[in-house]
């Protein structure tokens, strides 16, 4: 998606708010640390996975890119809760069930590559219901559902609590892996498995959403606007959602861009 040059503004339908600035990774070792939170593990505890979802606007830089748009995930042998990424443009969801085992996950990858063209603005979303299964996972990118590969290589026993943290724009594997290189800004977690109305709401017409008009703000989790009102420092990416705010780390930056509406 193309977004109107030289008119960098943030609206949601019927209005909005000013926004012209967003993250910068550089593919090396940039991201945002939010750190290790109870409330994005997604388990009652008892056996039993909650729904939860996760979207974002990125942009890439290359075809051949790949990288993390959000993770709690600290790679194999390392107990993780779930992980968002690219790998040439085909989006991959990965749900773990907090053994450490990479295989011991439920997982839905798009069938199509290339869904993030390079220089472009894309919306990704992957949505999961609970149900501890891979057909409880979808993927949309652009407000539209995509065709996915489902699989479980290894039996999958259920989100469990793990001391992974949280991060955009990399996981913790190896201490800093998957790196995404280019631009992520409006990131949102859910703690519900967004409908595809809701998707499409979110998706705003290829327009980034000002959550706070979103028909369930109250039930998100987390809502990193990446860009406007946010600085540098500890804790200087704004959770505008909930309490868990982020740190850039390395050389991430704020940037503004001239090609986001």
């Amino acid at each position: 998606m193309s977004f109107v040059r030289d008119c960098p503004t943030y609206r949601g339908l019927g209005g909005g708010l000013s926004r012209k600035l967003v993250v910068e990774m550089d593919g090396v070792d940039d991201f945002v640390e939010v750190g290790d939170h109870a409330v994005f593990n997604f388990t009652d505890g008892a056996g039993n996975d909650n729904p939860f979802s996760l979207s974002a606007w990125v942009q890439t830089t290359s075809s051949s890119d790949q990288g993390a748009i959000i993770s709690k995930n600290g790679g194999n042998g390392v107990p993780s809760n779930w992980l968002l990424v690219h790998n040439q443009g085909e989006i991959q969801a990965f749900i773990y069930d907090g053994s450490g085992s990479n295989l011991a996950a439920i997982r839905a990858f798009t069938q199509s590559s290339g869904l993030l063209p390079p220089g472009e603005w894309s919306h990704v979303m992957m949505t999961y219901d609970g149900s501890k299964s891979q057909n409880g996972i979808s993927v949309y990118v652009n407000g539209q559902i995509q065709s996915v590969t489902r699989s479980n290589p290894s039996p999958y026993t259920g989100l469990q609590a793990t001391s992974s943290p949280v991060r955009i724009g990399a996981n913790a594997a190896g201490g800093i892996g998957n790196e995404f290189e280019k631009y992520i800004t409006e990131c949102v977690v859910y703690n519900f498995e967004v409908s595809s109305s809701e998707v499409s709401e979110v998706y705003n017409q290829g327009r980034p959403l000002d959550m706070l008009l979103f028909s369930r703000y109250s039930d998100l989790v987390s809502w990193w606007r990446m860009g406007d009102g946010d600085s540098p420092g500890v804790g200087g990416i704004i959770d505008g959602a909930g309490s868990y705010n982020g740190t850039m780390e390395n050389d991430a930056k704020i940037v503004a861009v001239r090609d986001l509406p």
